[in-house]
């Protein structure tokens, strides 16, 4: 039995560990925009502006894309693992990122990292849920929003610091260190819930139908500027991803157990909730 004084350190160590995690992310997507100058000038004739252009929204696209899926995943083989391995899979990428000898693989790595990021923003908070209750719970939540917000707010800072003193490589070695640290901590985590519902199978149908589908949709709207709102490819985007929510609602209503139970998008408190990021990415 674990005395309340171990409990509490063990929970500390927890919340310490999530919250790194939690501040590394959102510095990763507001501090990349302060480098992209100095990845052009070094790697020169080996990027060209479409490759640099998506450097950025490489990362946004899959953090934005694979957050749910992470969700479901974890919702039935573990939070905890799930949060281990997002936070691996980002400082691998991270470490690639740095790395990579041309713009084309950067673009990869850093859709890898996003991949990678999109399980802590998944995975932490359920974490959070499973250990903390009440007053504590508020508590790690408020942290949570908060140390988010701080990572917004000096991703572009602390990226432009590392760049005059190192090189923009350094950017990203330094979410890396970050990571590994984050990744090693988090195998401290005890696994609470598991879903019997991963007794029925992943939803893998319904989860491709919507990564896939979102995938499009923000292509798209990279890509207009490229390629003009109205043109052929764009409207063919924007009329692929009307079949593919179609037929991701259409799986998700009658499979046994979906990705995303479409019944909560019927709670206002719920909706108005998941409005508050989409409000803030507007704004950045």
């Amino acid at each position: 039995m674990e005395s309340n004084t171990e409990k509490t350190s063990s929970k500390s160590l927890l919340l310490f560990t999530i919250l790194l995690a939690v501040f590394i992310v959102p510095m990763a997507l507001a501090g990349t925009g302060i480098i992209l100058p100095a990845i052009g000038q070094d790697l020169g004739a080996k990027i060209n502006i479409v490759s640099l252009q998506w450097i950025a929204p490489s990362f946004n696209l899959c953090f934005a894309s694979f957050t749910l899926l992470w969700g479901a995943w974890a919702d039935r083989f573990g939070r905890a693992r799930g949060f281990t391995l997002g936070c691996l899979l980002f400082a691998i990428a991270s470490i690639a990122s740095g790395f990579a000898p041309n713009g084309y693989l950067l673009d990869i790595a850093r859709a890898f990292a996003g991949i990678g990021a999109a399980a802590v923003f998944a995975c932490g908070p359920a974490i959070l849920s499973n250990n903390f209750s009440g007053h504590a719970l508020t508590r790690a939540f408020a942290l949570f929003g908060s140390v988010a917000g701080a990572g917004v707010a000096f991703g572009p800072t602390l990226s432009g610091i590392l760049l005059h003193m190192f090189c923009w490589q350094s950017v990203f070695y330094t979410h890396a260190i970050g990571l590994i640290l984050v990744t090693i901590l988090s195998l401290t985590f005890k696994e609470k819930h598991v879903s019997p519902a991963h007794n029925i199978g992943f939803d893998w149908l319904g989860s491709s139908l919507f990564v896939v589908g979102l995938f499009a949709l923000m292509f798209a709207i990279v890509q207009s500027s490229q390629w003009g709102g109205l043109s052929l490819p764009i409207m063919s985007l924007l009329t692929g991803v009307i079949i593919l929510l179609g037929l991701f609602i259409y799986r998700e209503k009658r499979y046994p157990a979906p990705m995303l139970q479409l019944e909560i998008l019927k709670e206002r408190v719920f909706l108005a909730m998941t409005m508050v990021p989409v409000v803030l990415a507007f704004a950045m």
